[in-house]
C-alpha cells in the first residue's frame, strides 16, 4: 500500500471524526478524547467505521459497525460472522485510527484496546497521533508491533493532534496535578514517620 493510500484513508478517518461532532456538545465522548477508526481493505472498501463516545472506544465502534462482536470480559471475546470472504477481508485490511489505541486496562471492565486489535486478525494499523500523555505515548503502538502487527504512526499527525488538542491539555494538567499530589502525600508520610 502506498503512502498516498495511507494518507487518503487517514483523511477519511479524520473527516469522519470531525463530522460526527466536535470535542464538546451532545456527541462528545468527554472525558475520553474524540477519536475515529476505519477498517479498510487494500482495495479501499470500508468494512467498518467508528467514533469514540462516552460508552465505547472508536475501535470498538468500528468493529461493531463491521458486524464483529467483541465482548469485554477479563479478556476480549471476539465472535466472527460466518462469512469466509469477510474473514479474508479482515485479515487483509488495515485499521486507521486518529489516536494511538490504549495498551492499558480501563478499570476492571475493559481490557486493553490493543488486545482487541491483536485478536481481530487485522495485520496493519495506521495511527495518526501518539497518546498525548507523554508517559503513555507509543505504548499502544509498541504493544501492537510486539504482537507482530505492521504499525505506522504519524500519518496526518498535525491534523489528528488538532482533533485531540483540548483533551491533551486537560489530560496533561491532570497528570501534573496527580504527580504533585503524590509528591505532597509522600512528604507528609515521611514527616509523620520521622
Amino acid at each position: 500500500m502506498s503512502y498516498n493510500s495511507n494518507s487518503y484513508s487517514s483523511f477519511r478517518t479524520l473527516s469522519f471524526s470531525w463530522l460526527s461532532g466536535g470535542e464538546r456538545g451532545s456527541h462528545s465522548p468527554f472525558p475520553k478524547p474524540i477519536a475515529g477508526a476505519v477498517i479498510s481493505t487494500s482495495t479501499g472498501k470500508v468494512l467498518g467505521k467508528g467514533r469514540s463516545s462516552y460508552e465505547q472506544d472508536a475501535v470498538q465502534a468500528a468493529f461493531k459497525d463491521a458486524k464483529i462482536s467483541a465482548t469485554p470480559l477479563s479478556e476480549w471475546c471476539v465472535n466472527w460472522p460466518p462469512n469466509e470472504g469477510f474473514r479474508k477481508d479482515i485479515s487483509d485490511s488495515t485499521l486507521y485510527v486518529t489516536m494511538e489505541p490504549s495498551s492499558r486496562r480501563q478499570g476492571q471492565a475493559l481490557p486493553p484496546i490493543t488486545q482487541l486489535i491483536q485478536m481481530s486478525g487485522i495485520q496493519r494499523v495506521v495511527i495518526g497521533s501518539p497518546d498525548p500523555i507523554p508517559e503513555f505515548a507509543s505504548e499502544g503502538a509498541a504493544a501492537l508491533h510486539s504482537a507482530g502487527l505492521d504499525v505506522i504512526m504519524g500519518i496526518e499527525g498535525e491534523e489528528t493532534a488538532g482533533l485531540i488538542e483540548e483533551y491533551a491539555e486537560l489530560a496533561n494538567v491532570s497528570v501534573k496535578i496527580q504527580r504533585k499530589t503524590s509528591k505532597f502525600a509522600s512528604i507528609i508520610i515521611f514527616l509523620i514517620f520521622v
